[in-house]
């Protein structure tokens, strides 16, 4: 009885020292994913979506000059704007373009070289309705249905990057601020 119970004695520590060392080997393991980036962060990356859709790059913006909703002209001066504009299709019934005129908001207050214009979908008191409730002190300008296919773009919230020549550099469906800073970064890619 003494030699079973020596060898069950020995066994156990050793079942106790395979148990140390996996629990260490695992700490090491969870040490080393919180310091590499994991692919869960690589996906919170900012994405542009949709780029092939819409004005070609590179081709120009189809209007410079149009009315806004409370009947004043407004020019689209890009040269002007040396550092570009960027013009944000929204509409009245889009849930996700009233958390992108939040985001302009906070883009334009981080980088006001930047000329932003709303062309928004939807009837004129829906307009209207829309910028006093988002307190909205961008150029807004209606446009109708049947210009969807002069701007090419049927997507809400979609918005273009406009160069100080008018054209078109970047373009994508937005939804948060780190993609409009990766939209704008195209220009600085570009002249790279």
């Amino acid at each position: 009885m003494n030699s079973v119970f020596l060898i069950s004695y020995a066994l156990l520590w050793c079942i106790v020292g395979l148990l140390l060392y996996l629990v260490l080997h695992l700490q090491k393991r969870i040490q080393n994913l919180r310091t590499q980036p994991t692919a869960a962060a690589k996906q919170n990356a900012p994405i542009l979506f949709e780029e092939n859709h819409g004005i070609p790059k590179g081709h120009p913006f189809p209007a410079l000059t149009f009315t806004t909703y409370d009947d004043q002209p407004f020019e689209l001066s890009p040269k002007k704007q040396p550092q570009g504009s960027l013009i944000a299709f929204t509409s009245v019934d889009c849930s996700s373009c009233n958390a992108l005129y939040e985001q302009l908001k906070s883009f334009r207050s981080k980088q006001p070289q930047y000329h932003i214009q709303i062309m928004m979908n939807g009837e004129l008191e829906q307009i209207q309705q829309k910028v006093r409730n988002f307190h909205l002190d961008f150029p807004v300008i209606p446009y109708k249905p049947e210009d969807k296919e002069v701007y090419q773009t049927r997507i809400t919230p979609f918005v273009y990057y406009i160069n100080s020549e008018g054209r078109v550099v970047a373009k994508s469906v937005i939804n948060y601020e780190d993609q409009l800073e990766l939209l704008v970064s195209r220009r600085l890619n570009e002249a790279a």
